[in-house]
């Protein structure tokens, strides 16, 4: 089970994180409302990425944290925020960012952004194991059993195409943001299509994978 720590300060919107994601088999371990309270349940609770607020009180913001906790316990972030600039996406980039969540999202939006940047976790945590030649049968099993092979079939840099997909960007928007050529993100949208068995040339790409994404738990 894939364990997520809530930073927040707002506390009804953590609490409705929080309902939403228990509700589809995820754990929380813990909601904070501040960059310092994350970095101490960081590394008590060891959670699995952070779902964290770039807007936040006190003396660092979600980015300043996120990079902290990244680089003192290899723990990674999706961020919640309600803009979105290149000043800001080259800051988050810096740390590995796992995706974004823009607000307001729909829970349909918020759920399939989280169960990427689980996947993202889990191709992360087979690399490092692979490298360290200590791969463990069956201890990938960090999502519920049920989770579709076609999930599981998209590549890292596929996820994280599909996730700014998820945010209703097109291929020019995504390919400035990974900053890579529109040939490549046209590429990888071809290869997601396919993967995810959506053949019809038609079909809203965004649309698809959200409702795909969300029916693979």
């Amino acid at each position: 089970m894939i364990k997520i720590l809530v930073v927040e300060d707002e506390p009804d919107a953590a609490l409705v994180l929080e309902k939403i994601l228990i509700s589809y088999g995820f754990q929380i371990v813990g909601i904070s409302t501040s960059g310092l309270e994350a970095i101490d349940m960081a590394k008590s609770r060891k959670p699995d990425f952070i779902l964290m607020d770039i807007k936040l009180d006190g003396e660092m913001d979600g980015i300043e944290a996120a990079r902290y906790i990244n680089e003192k316990f290899g723990i990674n972030s999706l961020f919640l925020t309600g803009y979105f600039n290149d000043q800001l996406i080259k800051r988050a980039s810096e740390m590995g960012a796992l995706g974004y969540i823009l607000k307001p999202m729909s829970k349909q939006q918020i759920l399939a952004s989280v169960k990427i940047a689980a996947q993202l976790v889990i191709l992360k945590r087979r690399e490092e194991k692979k490298c360290r030649k200590a791969l463990i049968k069956g201890s990938d099993n960090l999502l519920p059993a049920h989770l579709s092979e076609k999930l599981s079939s998209l590549t890292a840099s596929e996820l994280r195409v599909a996730a700014l997909i998820i945010q209703g960007m097109s291929t020019k928007q995504v390919a400035e943001q990974l900053k890579l050529s529109i040939f490549t993100i046209e590429w990888h949208r071809r290869n997601i299509r396919k993967k995810l068995g959506l053949h019809k040339r038609k079909e809203d790409l965004m649309k698809n994978l959200i409702s795909l994404i969300n029916l693979l738990y």
